[in-house]
């Protein structure tokens, strides 16, 4: 389980990947998921907490991604964001807390890492 940013290696510049197990592939999707979230927080003036992190927790298929709202040292709610097949690294909207929709909206290995299939407040697009 990946958790905020202690201890993590820097990030290459790198934006494309091969392997969606590649730590500096989930890792750059998380920097810019919390980035994103953040950004939404402070457009909005939401001031009941101070910060998001996201959470990677794995499951046999799949990562859950979550995301957790953090007042001062207090862990808040979470949330389940998507879900990331560990094989392909397609990007799945949640069906409910233990299953993803049926098709994929985006991939981490992709040059955007994946925020092609996220929205401005966090949540994995919508299927046209």
């Amino acid at each position: 389980m990946v958790r905020g940013k202690q201890n993590q290696p820097p990030l290459t510049t790198m934006t494309t990947f091969s392997d969606p197990t590649d730590p500096k592939c989930l890792l750059g999707f998380r920097d810019k998921l919390v980035d994103r979230l953040n950004k939404y927080r402070q457009n909005m003036g939401l001031t009941y907490f101070d910060r998001y992190t996201v959470v990677f927790k794995e499951t046999t298929k799949y990562f859950k991604v979550l995301s957790i709202q953090w007042k001062g040292n207090e862990e808040g709610t979470g949330n389940l964001v998507a879900f990331i097949n560990k094989t392909t690294g397609e990007i799945f909207k949640p069906a409910s807390w233990v299953a993803p929709a049926k098709h994929a909206r985006g991939n981490i290995m992709s040059e955007q890492n994946g925020m092609e299939a996220i929205t401005d407040e966090g949540n994995v697009i919508y299927l046209r």
